[in-house]
């Protein structure tokens, strides 16, 4: 877990969509799904439940934010 990681996650729980995110963060969106699997793995959790119209945070990714 790094600063990247958290930094890209909470802008995604924040907006609930990636490809908003990246722009937020001036990264592409491939870079900003990478950091949340990579956080996920670390944490060994899904934080996102992935949904039609974009992501939105479950139990384990409030508990993150807390």
């Amino acid at each position: 877990m790094d600063f990247k990681q958290l930094r890209a996650f909470r802008t995604v729980a924040d907006t609930g969509n990636v490809s908003r995110s990246a722009g937020l963060l001036t990264l592409v969106q491939p870079a900003v799904s990478r950091q949340l699997r990579l956080l996920e793995e670390d944490l060994g959790t899904d934080l996102f439940d992935r949904e039609r119209p974009g992501m939105v945070i479950n139990e384990h990714g409030k508990a993150l934010l807390v």
